[in-house]
């Protein structure tokens, strides 16, 4: 199977966001420079401390929602033009997490639209930021089943509030046709 070009850019450009974010965290810095002369924007918000006030079909509902947009842009444009599988591995775990279930590493794969490889990398980087938690499954991969951390459920959880309030995956709008 050929690996596209635009495919690699994308990754280069996330591993290396991530890794001028991990060095600057591990200055103890949000922002600064990165040694080449440029000033990058901080990462992430960190999670609220405690768990956010939360209607939890409120959330499973946009979930759901958003989901289906992401299977519709998955549809529409492939996964070379639609693909973030960190997101993507993410919100199927947050999924699960609110449906009281477990997700297979099969079920994430189909679930996050993306080649078991690129799963497995991904996992290794989200449980290097304690997002997920990756328990030893040895060398099985159907024995592995990621959940996401506290933190992880934390900032899932105030990210999906974040676009509500600022009308994203907003109930009152049906997807389009």
């Amino acid at each position: 199977m050929p690996i596209h070009a635009a495919e690699v850019e994308a990754m280069g450009r996330s591993l290396l966001d991530l890794a001028m974010r991990l060095r600057r965290e591990a200055a103890g810095t949000g922002e600064g420079d990165t040694g080449a002369g440029d000033t990058v924007a901080s990462g992430p918000a960190p999670p609220p401390a405690g768990p956010p006030e939360t209607n939890p079909a409120l959330l499973r509902h946009a979930v759901i929602r958003l989901q289906a947009m992401r299977q519709r842009r998955l549809h529409n444009f492939g996964l070379a033009l639609a693909g973030e599988t960190a997101w993507d591995i993410l919100l199927a775990l947050y999924q699960a997490l609110l449906a009281g279930r477990d997700l297979t590493f099969a079920q994430l794969c189909k679930e996050s639209g993306a080649y078991p490889a690129t799963i497995r990398r991904w996992l290794s980087v989200l449980a290097g930021l304690d997002l997920i938690d990756l328990p030893e499954a040895g060398s099985d991969p159907a024995l592995l089943r990621a959940r996401l951390t506290h933190k992880g459920e934390l900032a899932m959880a105030d990210c999906i509030l974040g676009l509500l309030a600022e009308g994203g995956a907003d109930s009152a709008e049906p997807l389009p046709a």
